[in-house]
This record gives structure tokens, C-alpha cells and sequence, in this order.
């Protein structure tokens, strides 16, 4: 090193040394521009995409060197990030100059999402911490609950029993009403008790002058049933991605009082079975 440049740099680290030891001098004036407000809330977001927003952070005081800590606080959501991604000490702030950080909200499911970020500022020579700032994030909407509807689990019969063992198929009626419209729901979408329909079709269940969506289940596959149940769901969405669900009692019954093993129907409801020929299979 020349002399010249060894005399610069002695000079230069004197110059540092009396700033920092000069009384009276103001080294916290660390301007954190938050989000047009704080808390900020990003509002309605589609599940999956993203909105951002800029942080700015400007050094506008007496302090020469500026460390910035940016993390986020215990319990924060992860539908929250940031760029550069947080925790991160590596942002430098000298004096007069400015930095950023993008904060990045992508909902991962329905509902609301808070979180806090917390913005340390230090003195990059002495390590003292001169404040902390807490900006306070939300987004999304309250999920809404799932719709319960009306629903008939054997239709023709008051008693709702169902045999297990039977190698029989049980019917299941969606009901229509002023809130729902069962012939508006997505037949491949629809479970009963951990099974799909293997028929279905829209017609006039309760006979009150609307359409009802009438599903037939086979017996052996209702996995979610056992001889303690006392109710089955029925749940799926409509042909516009609306989620519902419907609840009704069942009478698990044993063998001697079930169906058929080589019926697909109760045997007092024959007229019933010739309309299953109607029905789209899936």
C-alpha cells in the first residue's frame, strides 16, 4: 500500500472514530416508510395468487451505518414473505441512502391471515439495536361454512336402515329448497359415507314441484359407516365450485333385516328400480 493510501485510510477511520464519539449527535433518525397504513390489510385475494406491497427504509439521520434486521414474529402466517426472504440481517443502510423489501401475501386456503414483521435498526459499529418496528399484516376473507342442505337417506323408507353386509345399494336424495338447488350439483363430485355414486339422476324426489338429485351408493362401499353410526353425511360441490353437506339418521341393521344380497333395491319399491335405467351411470 502506498503511502498516500495508507494515509487515506488512517484518516478515513479517524473521521469515523470522532463521529462516533462526537456528543450530541441524533444516530437514531431511521425512517421505516411503512404500508400506506399499519396494520395493512391486502384485502380480498384469490386463493393461489399474489399481492405485494413495498417497505422502504431511508436513513435520513446522523447515523453513518445502518444494519437492518428484518423477521417475522412468533405465530406469524406462512402466506406472508418477503424479498429478499426474512429472517435476514444483510441489509445495509447508509446514511442518506435507502433499501427495500417486498412483502408478498399468497393465500394458501380460505379465510383470514395475520402476521407481524419486525424491522430491527442497529448501529452497524456499536451493534446497538435503536428501534424496532412492528408492521402489522392481514388479508383474505372469513371462509364461509359449507351450506348444510336437506337430504333423505332412503327416500321410500322411514326407517333408514342399512345392512352393512348387504351387497345391496342404498338410495340417497338431495333435496331441493328456496336456499339450494339440488339439480345443480356436480354428481362427480358428491361422496356418501366414503363412497361415490356409481348412478344418479334429477327428478322429483318429495314430489313438492322441484328438482331433486337422487344418488345410488353401493352398500359395501360405505368404508365410513359401522355398527355404532347413527348418521352418514352426504357432501360435494355444484357445477360453480359451491361446497355443501347434508346429515341424516341412519339404523345400521344386521343381515336377517337387510336387503338381498341379489337386490339392487327393497323388493316393495320394484317401480322404483325400473326408473334406475333412466339414470346416467357414471
Amino acid at each position: 500500500m502506498s503511502k498516500l493510501s495508507l494515509t487515506t485510510a488512517l484518516t478515513a477511520i479517524l473521521i469515523v472514530m470522532a463521529w462516533l464519539a462526537t456528543p450530541g449527535i441524533s444516530r437514531a433518525a431511521i425512517n421505516v416508510e411503512s404500508p400506506p397504513c399499519n396494520p395493512y390489510d391486502f384485502g380480498e385475494v384469490e386463493v393461489g395468487n399474489s399481492s405485494s406491497i413495498t417497505l422502504t427504509i431511508s436513513n435520513q439521520g446522523e447515523l453513518l451505518w445502518a444494519r437492518i434486521n428484518v423477521e417475522w414474529k412468533s405465530g406469524s402466517s406462512g402466506d406472508f414473505t418477503t424479498e429478499p426472504p426474512c429472517p435476514c440481517e444483510t441489509m445495509l443502510v447508509l446514511n442518506g441512502g435507502v433499501d427495500v423489501l417486498e412483502i408478498i401475501y399468497t393465500p394458501s386456503e380460505p379465510g383470514i391471515s395475520l402476521a407481524t414483521l419486525l424491522v430491527s435498526i442497529s448501529d452497524l459499529f456499536t451493534n446497538e439495536v435503536l428501534s424496532v418496528v412492528e408492521i402489522e399484516l392481514s388479508g383474505g376473507v372469513e371462509a364461509k361454512a359449507d351450506p348444510e342442505i336437506e337430504i333423505d337417506i332412503r327416500p321410500f323408507s322411514k326407517r333408514n336402515r342399512i345392512n352393512l353386509k348387504s351387497r345391496g345399494v342404498v338410495l340417497v336424495a338431495a333435496l331441493t329448497d328456496e336456499d339450494f338447488d339440488a339439480s345443480t350439483i356436480d354428481p362427480k363430485t358428491v361422496t356418501f359415507a366414503g363412497a361415490k355414486p356409481v348412478r344418479w339422476q334429477v327428478r322429483d324426489v318429495n314430489r313438492d314441484g322441484h328438482k331433486d338429485m337422487l344418488f345410488l351408493f353401493k352398500t359395501q362401499d360405505l368404508v365410513e359407516l359401522n355398527e355404532e353410526s347413527t348418521e352418514a353425511t352426504l357432501a360435494g360441490e355444484t357445477t360453480d365450485g359451491q361446497i355443501f353437506h347434508g346429515v341424516d339418521a341412519v339404523n345400521i341393521v344386521p343381515r336377517r333385516l337387510g336387503w338381498s344380497r341379489h337386490s339392487l333395491a327393497p323388493p316393495k319399491h320394484s317401480a322404483i328400480v325400473s326408473t334406475w335405467g333412466k339414470i346416467r351411470a357414471e
